[in-house]
């Protein structure tokens, strides 16, 4: 117990990372959904607001890869193996309980667009001459609730963020089934088959899967660099696999199957050497930042559910206001405070993580004891 107070005081600040990366993911949106009106794309702010919220979402991938990886060391070291049970639990109460409310969240918005017959489902979204508009229109399909709860793919267009959120939890699963293969069980085979398949669909249904996969890698690696001692031989493993990532994103470039949305350049020379800058910065130096401790136990809510909230403020600017810039400024800042109020609910539920790990783990231990009775 001493060992894992320890662990988390040691790095307590990543909380404080992690609710800046939001926070600046959210003030971004803002200004791209009420502002870039004025001035469109290319302009100075679209330029700034662009870059901050592109590498606050490398920042998140690293900082997930860190810590998912300093988990599932937590739960070998714990219990001697690893308990994949204890690991999809724990994944589970943190992603799940947020995930449904902002998934209702866009359901009741997208209805009440509907009901109000507001601008963003018949009429676009916007004023005529405006230099740039987030969304046109928006559309929701039954079968995208089904997707999104299982975190494939969904609901891009009432709530953009989510799909960084599909990337990673995709990260989730192989990683638990790299860590299972690397235990050298009777299983193996098992497990190896699994992770091929899981690497395949994600690449299919996630776009970039592998440039984005990079990142996480790096906070994966800065792990073992810079984190608890572990496993010499899992450390091997995943320095090849990160290894193996890079390389085959420059491989699939190459072959024109998959080309990084920002160019291959720019990954490499840039955004890959940022994301190392980052874990060095974060894990090896241990940067506190300011205020983001103010919402970190939220942070993870206000990044999914701030997106539809913006685009239901913009709907009703569209529908009662103009597009002045102190009317903006205030449905800005009204539509700021609404994120607020529903991430400190969503906030709520991340601070019961371990309720609802402790029932899932039940409901695991009983299933499993049920399928033992049958057979």
């Amino acid at each position: 117990m001493e060992q894992a107070v320890s662990s988390r005081q040691a790095w307590q600040h990543l909380g404080n990372a992690r609710g800046v990366a939001a926070l600046v993911v959210f003030l971004a949106h803002v200004v791209q959904v009420h502002w870039l009106r004025y001035n469109g794309l290319g302009s100075l702010e679209h330029t700034v607001s662009s870059a901050l919220s592109t590498y606050a979402v490398v920042a998140f991938f690293v900082l997930s890869g860190f810590l998912v990886t300093h988990s599932l060391e937590s739960n070998v070291r714990r219990n001697g193996r690893l308990r994949l049970d204890q690991y999809a639990a724990s994944r589970l109460a943190r992603i799940y309980p947020p995930l449904v409310l902002a998934i209702v969240l866009c359901v009741v918005i997208f209805k009440s667009m509907q009901v109000f017959s507001l601008p963003g489902v018949d009429l676009p979204l916007g004023f005529d001459g405006d230099a740039y508009r987030a969304r046109e229109v928006v559309h929701l399909d039954p079968r995208e609730l089904r997707s999104a709860l299982l975190m494939v793919t969904g609901l891009f267009e009432l709530n953009g963020p989510l799909w960084s959120l599909y990337i990673e939890v995709k990260l989730y699963v192989l990683l638990g089934l790299w860590f299972a293969l690397a235990a050298r069980r009777l299983s193996a085979i098992v497990y190896g088959a699994l992770f091929a398949i899981c690497l395949y669909k994600s690449m299919q249904t996630s776009p970039g899967f592998l440039h984005h996969a990079s990142f996480w890698l790096t906070g994966a690696c800065a792990y073992y660099l810079w984190g608890r001692p572990a496993d010499a031989s899992r450390a091997r493993g995943l320095y090849l696999l990160a290894l193996a990532c890079v390389a085959a994103v420059l491989l699939r470039h190459g072959m024109d199957v998959e080309p990084v949305a920002t160019g291959l350049a720019r990954w490499l020379l840039l955004d890959l050497p940022l994301a190392w800058a980052m874990a060095w910065l974060l894990f090896a130096r241990r940067l506190d930042l300011p205020f983001g401790g103010k919402i970190e136990h939220c942070s993870y809510s206000l990044y999914l559910m701030h997106f539809p909230l913006l685009l239901l403020s913009e709907a009703l600017l569209t529908r009662f206001g103009q597009p002045q810039a102190g009317v903006v400024f205030w449905v800005s800042v009204m539509s700021m405070l609404a994120a607020a109020i529903l991430a400190s609910a969503g906030g709520w539920l991340e601070r019961r993580k371990c309720w609802f790990e402790a029932r899932l783990l039940a409901a695991f231990s009983y299933s499993q004891r049920m399928v033992c009775r049958c057979s």
